[in-house]
């Protein structure tokens, strides 16, 4: 049995009486959000994070879904196979609660358990860091002039 098989389970929830189907996110969606949205990706995992709401997900996803209803639109979108911008906007001009049913319903699709979303938070965390590092390094020193060490060395 192989991939062509497979049916990717999805959860829906109706809208006005319209089925919205969404589906867990992909590496391949987590990425996407992240080339679009990093910095409301960074502040995201930190609030959950840092403010120890591992434990409580309804708690996380509402204050996420407050802090960068953005992000949520964005993850509605992905998870929905329509991710362009008509689909973002129209996602993030849903009603805040069928918003929080969808975004929930991503979740459970996504994890299934506690422990897989801190090894994803812990692992993008290590990820956004290595990668910032290595700007750091290649970049090199501090000089505006952007050429590091060289910079330092007399032209022959």
């Amino acid at each position: 049995m192989g991939l062509r098989n497979i049916t990717i389970h999805r959860t829906t929830v109706t809208y006005h009486g319209e089925p919205i189907a969404v589906r867990g996110l992909s590496a391949s969606d987590i990425m996407t959000a992240a080339r679009d949205y990093a910095p409301q990706m960074a502040l995201a995992f930190n609030e959950v994070v840092n403010n120890g709401k591992i434990g409580d997900m309804k708690s996380a996803i509402m204050k996420v879904a407050e802090e960068f209803p953005e992000l949520v639109a964005a993850s509605i979108a992905l998870a929905s196979d329509e991710y362009d911008d008509e689909s973002v906007t129209t996602a993030g001009q849903l009603p805040f609660t069928t918003q929080l049913e969808l975004v929930e319903g991503i979740f459970n699709e996504t994890f299934t358990s506690e422990a897989e979303v801190k090894k994803l938070i812990e692992s993008l965390t290590r990820m956004m860091l290595a990668a910032s590092g290595a700007l750091t390094e290649i970049n090199g020193s501090d000089l505006l002039t952007g050429i590091g060490e060289l910079g330092d060395k007399p032209l022959s």
